[in-house]
């Protein structure tokens, strides 16, 4: 059995409920964000396109003017053709240096015939000397 009580309670708004002339608060007159425009991805690189980095150091260092750099695969692909472009690119300050010099890549020592492939590391190591 329903009272008067009852029927007032019921037909009060309660806090929690959502009131129907009100906004709702997830009721936003808000538009969704476009869609971000499609971005144009370049082709993957090939490792023969990454070229290499070569990292000098001391003599070597001061003749280029710089301590690293990407540079392309040279022709041929072995270390004696990335000297011999290191040369003709900075000529006979790097020419009397490299004949000195020590060549690792991929942190591994190497000789004028060893091959570098693309994204490889090479390191223009001196003589260093000191204690």
């Amino acid at each position: 059995m329903s009272t008067d009580l009852d029927q007032h309670h019921r037909d009060q708004p309660q806090p929690d409920q959502p009131q129907p002339d009100q906004p709702q608060p997830d009721q936003h007159h808000h538009r969704p964000a476009p869609a971000p425009a499609p971005r144009h991805r370049a082709p993957a690189k090939s490792p023969a396109d990454k070229g290499v980095t070569v990292r000098f150091f001391a003599a070597a260092k001061a003749a280029a003017g710089t301590g690293e750099q990407v540079r392309p695969l040279p022709h041929p692909c072995t270390v004696q053709g990335l000297a011999d472009a290191l040369s003709a690119e900075y000529g006979e300050r790097m020419t009397a240096v490299l004949p000195t010099c020590s060549f690792l890549v991929d942190g591994v020592v190497a000789r004028p015939a060893t091959p570098l492939t693309g994204g490889s590391l090479v390191d223009v190591l001196p003589p260093f000397a000191g204690g």
